[in-house]
């Protein structure tokens, strides 16, 4: 019996590509583990940047949401069909194609508002996109008990033991220029985790 919302997903749409790396490394690990063939991850770099796309080590695909409509790239990928699944941190200027990139009867999990908050999500929308299924969850919700924090933190560590966790790591700061490593994360240029050096 699955014991979150995403291990019996399919394949999945994340967005953006800066997910906090916990949550990238264990929805990759839940897909890859329960066979899944592929991933999708949209690629927000601002349209003034280089177009040269960077390797994504756990997509298969990578699109560029902010110059292209990524849910008509979608359903060029799934052959017309949605994915199983849309991880949503964009928030209101996503969360429209998010939903209808979705197959029927997928799930839009919304778990950020980089872009600003998601007000309202009309239930009409949800039935017209194939009667889908939309939801903010807290994490505070899924580690409920001792044993469920347990068999989270279990997952990620074997992961790790094996090596199957990769973190990207796209540059070092002096912890005497953290103001500068904020003001490159607000940029939108981020090409992976930031590290501050003590």
């Amino acid at each position: 019996k699955p014991n979150t919302m995403y291990q019996e997903s399919g394949p999945v749409i994340e967005t953006p590509l800066s997910l906090p790396d916990d949550i990238k490394q264990r929805l990759n690990l839940e897909s890859r583990s329960r066979g899944r063939i592929w991933r999708i991850v949209p690629e927000g770099p601002r349209p003034t940047r280089k177009p040269a796309l960077r390797k994504v080590p756990t997509a298969d695909h990578v699109i560029r949401y902010r110059v292209t409509d990524f849910r008509e790239e979608v359903m060029k990928i799934t052959a017309g069909k949605g994915v199983d699944v849309v991880y949503d941190a964009v928030g209101k200027d996503t969360i429209a194609g998010s939903i209808r990139s979705l197959k029927k009867r997928g799930l839009c999990i919304n778990y950020g508002g980089a872009s600003g908050l998601v007000e309202s999500v009309n239930p009409l929308e949800l039935g017209e996109a194939g009667s889908v299924f939309f939801t903010r969850p807290h994490l505070a919700d899924y580690l409920q008990t001792a044993e469920e924090l347990g068999s989270r933190a279990a997952d990620l560590f074997a992961a790790h033991a094996v090596g199957r966790l990769q973190v990207a790591i796209d540059r070092e700061f002096p912890l005497e220029q953290a103001a500068e490593a904020h003001r490159y994360i607000e940029s939108g240029e981020t090409k992976g985790k930031l590290l501050l050096r003590i």
